[in-house]
């Protein structure tokens, strides 16, 4: 009796496994039956809805991203500047920050050296 297409046993080069075709069709049920419904998908925003054009969700999308940008533009014009935040002490500091990267490097490399415990490790 010569073998059947669904008795055959493939090679996998990566893992040198044999997979059954059986087995993979199971596998394969079992996964399509768990996937979601497309319905979902599309109220998640996962999936487009195929009901409507896709140049006209394009558009939608572009509209949506420069409302967006406006709107962002909008509250940044409205923000205060740096010197009103000082003058109202809100902010505290020079207007320049100087960081001592060498300082900083040393303070972080005494860290690790802690461990995460806090204590000095002997590596």
């Amino acid at each position: 009796m010569e073998p059947t297409f669904d008795d055959a046993v493939f090679e996998n080069p990566v893992n040198e496994e044999h997979v059954d075709i059986k087995d993979a069709k199971a596998k394969l049920a079992k996964r399509l039956s768990h996937r979601a419904d497309p319905d979902d998908l599309i109220q998640r925003n996962i999936l487009r809805d195929p009901t409507i054009a896709p140049a006209i969700q394009q558009r939608a999308d572009e509209l949506k991203r420069a409302q967006l940008e406006d709107a962002l533009t909008d509250k940044l014009s409205h923000r205060p500047k740096a010197e009103d935040l000082f003058e109202h002490n809100i902010l505290h500091g020079d207007d320049t920050t100087h960081v001592d990267k060498g300082a900083l490097e040393s303070m972080l490399q005494a860290h690790i050296a802690r461990g995460p415990d806090g204590e000095s490790s002997t590596a």
